[in-house]
């Protein structure tokens, strides 16, 4: 019988992790394990982008996180926007 092969899971990008967090704290465990499905395997601009669809009380969360002003965070988030 012939060995079957297990797809191993994809990486999450460090980023993608660390907003996953903050959106477990404030959205629930579920809701966060559904977005790390989700971006599982996805490069780092895919991830900028999807920072885009965060609300400011995350945004503010995953910069507090991160140990970075806000305001650095959604200047990012803005370039990422005009590419």
């Amino acid at each position: 019988m012939p060995v079957k092969k297990t797809a191993k899971p994809k990486p999450l990008d460090w980023l993608a992790e660390q907003a996953c967090a903050v959106l477990a704290e404030s959205c629930g465990k579920d809701y966060a394990d559904a977005k790390r499905h989700r971006l599982a395997g996805e490069p780092r601009f895919k991830v900028l982008v999807w920072l885009n669809e965060l609300d400011s009380k995350n945004l503010i969360a995953l910069a507090t996180r991160l140990n970075i002003p806000a305001a650095d965070l959604d200047i990012t988030r803005r370039t990422v926007r005009s590419l």
